[in-house]
């Protein structure tokens, strides 16, 4: 077996939550064995003894599994309490070579994502007085979650899209969802296999089936969204658009 200890904390912090050492495992749809996790929570500060039957040369997702099954156990914490915990894994350190890695804050594929598209804040801004606010406002908050959610990653990054989708539904009056979706794809000029290679990774989490997407499948669905919603931004072509506003 190989180890790996991660180390995290519950959000927030003062909430003080406390588990004792709780083993888990990891399994695959098949049955076979991901990984053996040892879990301790004290004072809402994670660590997580981790044993894998294999070599992992794909560390991004055995934290993504880490991560879903401490959730998992915090969130039991939180119906007992009814309280809304958040897990944050922070670091893993390979016991037996001593290399300890920090997880960055941000989504690696989406690192400067604004700057290198050429996405200008205040159109944001100016956007949010604009019919298609409300639209834009629940997309982003689907985007937040799917950063947050590594299993649920594909569900917000479908809604969020389903959320632009209304717009063309109320504003532009699509007379059915079929239309709205076709005014969506032309106007932002997005194709359909993308929107359906999102579905399909959406489509079991809606249904509630259990399901995990690897790192490589979350990466791809992010960057598609990202792209949908800047998209559909700069359809607005509003003044702020003109390129003399500052860039982010």
């Amino acid at each position: 077996m190989y180890q790996f200890i991660f180390t995290g904390v519950v959000h927030p912090e003062r909430a003080n939550v406390n588990v004792s050492p709780i083993p888990l495992e990891v399994k695959n749809p098949d049955g076979t064995l991901i990984c053996r996790n040892t879990v301790v929570i004290g004072c809402s500060q994670i660590t997580a003894v981790v044993e894998t039957p294999d070599a992992i040369q794909d560390i991004a997702t055995l934290k993504n599994h880490v991560a879903d099954s401490i959730r998992t156990i915090v969130d039991i914490v939180g119906y007992m309490f009814g309280c809304g915990y958040e897990v944050e894994i922070r670091q893993v350190i390979e016991p037996v070579t001593g290399i300890s890695s920090v997880f960055g804050v941000n989504v690696p594929v989406l690192d400067q994502y604004g700057e290198k598209h050429g996405v200008r804040l205040q159109a944001f801004f100016a956007l949010l007085a604009d019919e298609r606010g409300r639209y834009l406002q629940r997309a982003l908050g689907d985007l937040r979650d799917a950063i947050g959610s590594a299993r649920d990653t594909a569900f917000f990054c479908y809604r969020a899209i389903e959320s632009l989708r209304q717009f063309y539904v109320v504003v532009r009056g699509a007379k059915d969802k079929a239309e709205s979706w076709e005014l969506l794809r032309t106007e932002l000029n997005v194709s359909k296999s993308d929107i359906d290679e999102i579905k399909r990774l959406a489509d079991p989490v809606r249904h509630g089936e259990n399901i995990f997407i690897s790192d490589s499948e979350r990466a791809n669905a992010l960057v598609k969204s990202w792209d949908i919603v800047k998209r559909f931004v700069d359809s607005a072509k509003l003044p702020t658009d003109s390129g003399t506003a500052e860039k982010l």
